[in-house]
């Protein structure tokens, strides 16, 4: 499953990587007031993944093409999880 994976090494045992769901492109990625991560990705057939999470993004950047499985960040080793939301852009 895409999204939210566990860590392997031993001494990140409490940190989990954030990794993409499907193949796409980085077209919002912010901060909200809450101190979540935002990291919004369009894919093909107009669909769009907003991804929420409290941690840090890491090597992405807004206009990037990201590949299913890619890492964008890492939660916080307080966080329980994160929010995916896939919806699509109307025409």
């Amino acid at each position: 499953i895409y999204g939210f994976s566990p860590t392997s090494t031993p001494q990140q045992a409490s940190a989990r990587e954030v990794t993409a769901p499907y193949d796409g492109k980085v077209l919002q990625m912010f901060r909200t007031g809450d101190d979540r991560q935002l990291v919004k990705l369009g894919h093909d057939e107009g669909l769009v993944s907003t991804i929420s999470f409290i941690g840090q993004t890491q090597n992405v950047t807004l206009g990037d093409r990201v590949s299913a499985g890619q890492k964008l960040g890492q939660l916080s080793p307080d966080a329980t999880g994160l929010t995916w939301q896939l919806g699509q852009i109307e025409a």
